[in-house]
């Protein structure tokens, strides 16, 4: 098993004078590139089911590359969609079935080559992994390991989805090994490392007792709105409309960034949903506050790129207690579908805010 970094420094913590060295110098605007490619893991986890199907609307991406242990399937709100439809039979959902473990670095790098983007949604817990070892396993060594090919065949931006609270101090084995993951990643330099850490994730109705009665007392962020705001950023990226340094996302940003996602989906000709939930104007509204300005939300309204390299506008983070015992991976009533965690492919799973944390409510 690989070794991880526990003394890497949160970027936002970091004096201005002394910035890490990822820049954000090799991103690629559309006009000086005549395809976008780009690479999920975790496709078919709870996360990065939406992720894929957000990519597949994206006029911008020319292919979406998943690799898994199984077929990719459709979220149930996108099954009517026709824009999406047509990507899948024109051939633009590009799917890898292999092993995550076995498949070979000669295989990965023919995956990775010619991409922009790599998209990490891979995660489990370790009551489904059965074991820490295997949790790493799954969690850690084999992002890690794809990681490290996609640094090596030129990919550009890397968007990682962890968890709030990620800390490799932590005394909780689940958000140490988040924070582990993202020392690591950063280690890897990428130009652009985008990390997301959404609080306690909303699963409409696939939402345990457990995670319904929690998210009565800490608001749970939807997994669409999570994956809205993941595309949009990682589009912002790619046309260099939004030039980030090593951002870390919490609730906050992800809800202006699927603000931002649901303007450009309404302003459509054809809007791509059938979902009337995630076009009306019935959205929920963005978080006001000096780091996330009320916004224009209005048809011919201009997005608003978040400023990410103020720490006062990325580092947003909610001001609830952890409840958690020590001895288990993660908070009680936070569950991954089983299936998915069992083939190693669900996409991480969320906790609740750690108590050292304090911002404005979302």
């Amino acid at each position: 098993m690989a070794e991880y970094n526990t003394s890497h420094p949160d970027p936002q913590s970091v004096p201005d004078d002394n910035e890490p060295k990822s820049k954000p110098t090799g991103n690629i605007p559309l006009s000086q590139s005549s395809s976008i490619n780009v690479v999920v893991i975790g496709a078919t986890g709870v996360t990065g089911r939406y992720v894929v199907a957000e990519l597949l609307l994206c006029h911008e991406i020319t292919s979406v590359r998943v690799v898994a242990r199984r077929k990719y399937d459709v979220p149930r709100e996108y099954v009517n969609s026709v824009i999406l439809s047509n990507a899948i039979q024109e051939g633009k959902l590009v799917e890898h079935i292999v092993d995550l473990e076995a498949v070979s670095d000669g295989e990965l790098r023919g995956i990775f080559e010619g991409a922009h983007t790599f998209y990490n949604c891979l995660g489990s817990t370790r009551s489904k992994a059965g074991s820490k070892e295997r949790f790493i396993q799954i969690d850690t060594d084999i992002p890690v390991r794809f990681a490290r090919v996609a640094k090596e065949m030129g990919v550009k931006h890397m968007s990682l989805l962890t968890s709030s609270g990620s800390d490799a101090k932590s005394s909780f084995f689940y958000l140490k090994m988040k924070g582990l993951l993202e020392n690591t990643f950063r280690d890897i330099s990428f130009p652009i490392l985008s990390i997301f850490r959404p609080g306690l994730l909303g699963r409409k109705e696939q939402m345990k007792f457990g995670e319904k009665l929690f998210s009565l007392i800490w608001p749970a962020i939807q997994t669409d709105d999570v994956a809205r705001g993941i595309v949009q950023e990682s589009l912002n990226v790619i046309t260099g409309s939004s030039l980030p340094v090593n951002p870390i996302y919490y609730n906050a940003q992800i809800l202006v960034l699927n603000a931002e996602r649901l303007r450009v989906l309404r302003s459509a000709d054809s809007p791509p949903f059938v979902a009337s939930e995630q076009i009306d104007d019935t959205t929920k509204p963005l978080p006001v506050s000096e780091s996330s300005p009320e916004q224009d939300t209005s048809k011919d309204a201009k997005p608003t790129p978040v400023d990410t390299t103020d720490p006062t506008a990325v580092e947003v983070k909610n001001t609830t207690d952890i409840v958690e015992d020590k001895d288990s991976s993660i908070p009680t009533g936070l569950t991954t579908e089983a299936d998915n965690a069992k083939s190693g492919d669900d996409d991480t799973q969320v906790i609740i805010p750690g108590k050292e944390e304090s911002a404005p409510e979302v």
